[in-house]
């Protein structure tokens, strides 16, 4: 999701105040009041928006595929029947590209991001703009690149030439991120390359887990090899990568590396000596976005082959962070090498190839417990050459992440014991017992046949004073199926000791 400052430079204020009435009716309804509060408009400016709204929810076709209707009340904005999860996202999506598309800024740039080199004037004529409002447009990429604090520039090489200059990588990623963030697979954005042509190249590497990938994440694959085909087109190459990044590409990717290169070489696409970095390059951002391309069983032994390094300062940070952890946690083997792995190639994603430039930074990533100052101390020592570095905070929000999701199944309570007993109908008991058996790991939620070892207590009357109690009416009461399950999980989720 971008930030409002930057989404306000790509589409007009009355598009930003229509996607924000949008967002609002995830729940099927929102007054006309909160709207006013939430925007600072009158009562009036806000039944304006809405009606802009509501006729270009008619013209999308969404209306007409699932059969919905915006409806503005006296004080409310319904949307009739309210919206699934998917038809939400999906109307979300459509109107974030339909406006991105109608943006003059955002079509230059994707212009930009693709020719490297052009001039005013073949802008104007692809847009079909003046000269003049080009240089307008122009001013506010420059604008951008300073909203993202990237060090890219649009130099003059001559009288009528300007080519986009800086960081290859940064340069790469701005293109990724700039489509693969607006467009969830609706429109092929590219200008210069098709569809098919990624697609044979793609087949020719032939990825062994592409199949098992979601659509979004076959799309992300597609994007990243347009990007680097463009920009290979064009002359552009990612500059030489050090020697310790090359040594763990050749290690851990060398099956994907040696397909690529071949076919980079066979399409004569570059020479074999700049082939390599292109591939290496390509392979961790590809395993970074789609963490699928390789199973947990494959990630154990590639993080099994990064132990072996023993000169390579990269693993070697991320190795002192996994001991300075067992010190504290119990890791085992299996998810230690795995957790190497995944360190090693978000390091190497995050800082070396650029990646910090474009994320965002969550200050409540870290537990404020004694765990999560624990981690905090962890990553302080074990990356101490990082700590001046911009990419730093970036580094520590995904490490934290990554350790709290890998130990999470070690840093919960053993179980909860549960009793249930019905006094109403006694036979209640056996299909709850079965349900929540069926359901919930025994580990964490256990049904038990003594009362006295008990935690919780699930009935239909009172008299447990010494236990918790909860109170479920009776098997037929949808609510309380629902009150249940929302009780787990609420316990579940407390009792991480993080």
């Amino acid at each position: 999701m971008l930030p409002d400052k930057l989404t306000l430079l790509f589409i007009t204020k009355t598009q930003f105040q229509q996607m924000k009435v949008l967002k609002e009716i995830k729940d099927g309804a929102v007054s006309i009041k909160k709207l006013e509060d939430e925007m600072d408009l009158t009562k009036r400016q806000v039944r304006k928006i809405i009606q802009n709204l509501m006729n270009e929810y008619e013209e999308s076709g969404f209306s007409k595929k699932y059969q919905t209707s915006l409806i503005l009340d006296k004080d409310k904005l319904l949307c009739i029947p309210q919206l699934t999860d998917t038809e939400y996202l999906e109307l979300i999506n459509i109107f974030q590209e339909r406006y991105f598309a109608e943006s003059n800024l955002y079509q230059t740039l994707l212009y930009v991001l693709e020719k490297r080199k052009f001039s005013v004037s073949d802008i104007a004529k692809y847009l079909i703009y003046s000269e003049s409002h080009v240089y307008k447009l122009l001013g506010k990429l420059k604008e951008l690149f300073r909203l993202l604090k990237i060090d890219l520039r649009l130099t003059k090489i001559n009288e009528t030439l300007i080519e986009l200059t800086g960081s290859e990588s940064t340069i790469r990623m701005l293109h990724y991120l700039g489509i693969a963030v607006i467009s969830k697979g609706n429109y092929w954005l590219f200008k210069t390359i098709t569809q098919e042509e990624v697609n044979d190249l793609r087949l020719s590497i032939n990825f062994d887990h592409y199949e098992n990938l979601s659509p979004l994440g076959k799309k992300r694959i597609n994007y990243l090899l347009a990007v680097g085909l463009i920009s290979l087109k064009n002359g552009y190459q990612i500059d030489d990568l050090p020697l310790e990044l090359v040594e763990l590409g050749v290690t851990i990717y060398n099956e994907e590396i040696d397909a690529c290169l071949d076919q980079l070489t066979v399409k004569k696409v570059m020479d074999a000596a700049n082939s390599r970095n292109e591939c290496i390059h390509f392979a961790f951002l590809s395993n970074y976005f789609a963490q699928d391309l390789h199973t947990k069983e494959e990630k154990e032994k590639l993080g099994r082959k990064l132990a072996e390094l023993k000169k390579n300062s990269i693993v070697s940070s991320c190795k002192k962070l996994l001991m300075c952890m067992i010190e504290y946690f119990h890791i085992p083997e299996t998810i230690f090498y795995r957790l190497l792995y995944y360190l090693t190639n978000k390091l190497v994603t995050i800082h070396h190839l650029e990646l910090y430039k474009f994320m965002p930074i969550y200050h409540d990533a870290l537990p404020k417990n004694n765990y999560g100052t624990y981690i905090e101390r962890c990553i302080d020592k074990s990356l101490k050459s990082y700590q001046n570095q911009h990419s730093f905070n970036h580094i520590k929000n995904s490490f934290v992440q990554v350790v709290l999701g890998s130990l999470a199944s070690n840093s919960l309570k053993s179980e909860h014991k549960v009793y249930v007993e019905f006094f109403n109908l006694p036979e209640s008991k056996n299909i709850v017992e079965n349900i929540i058996t069926h359901y919930y790991n025994s580990k964490r939620i256990k049904i038990v046949e003594s009362y006295h070892h008990a935690d919780i207590v699930i009935s239909d009357t009172h008299g447990y004073e010494d236990k918790e109690l909860f109170y479920f009416k009776h098997i037929l009461d949808k609510e309380s199926w629902t009150r249940l399950g929302s009780y787990f999980n609420k316990i579940i989720v407390n009792t991480y000791k993080f």
